[in-house]
């Protein structure tokens, strides 16, 4: 029951591969994020959102995510995700856990990842 409504009440999403990189992971030790990273890198996977240029810049690549492969991303029209180690295989958009922010509805991403694995590498997908 609980697989099925994961289908029922989602909505795949088209999405597209931009490229890989390698991780500075001294840049990111002073991440916030790096302390998800440290804990469960091995266990789960983590897939980190921007939607905006600045956040890209300040969030991510200021901690060792910059790549050449994000110059003239379309902020205005994609969201870039980025995913540590492993690249999507696809990504669903879960309307039953709908979040709220400044008063517009925002549902819950979830993702799937391929089984291809390579350390320190950042993933970037449009």
């Amino acid at each position: 029951m609980m697989v099925s409504l994961n289908y029922i009440d989602a909505r795949d999403l088209e999405f597209e591969y931009i490229g890989r990189d390698e991780l500075d992971r001294e840049k990111a030790e002073e991440a916030e994020w790096n302390g998800v990273l440290d804990v469960s890198l091995y266990e789960k996977q983590w897939t980190f959102i921007a939607d905006t240029e600045e956040e890209y810049q300040t969030e991510y690549a200021a901690y060792g995510m910059e790549s050449e492969l994000v110059k003239g991303f379309d902020f205005e029209n994609d969201i870039l995700l980025i995913t540590i180690n492993r690249p999507l295989s696809s990504v669903r958009i879960m309307e039953r856990n709908t979040g709220w922010k400044d008063g517009k509805p925002y549902a819950s991403p979830e993702f799937t990842y391929k089984k291809e694995w390579e350390d320190d590498t950042v993933c970037f997908h449009s």
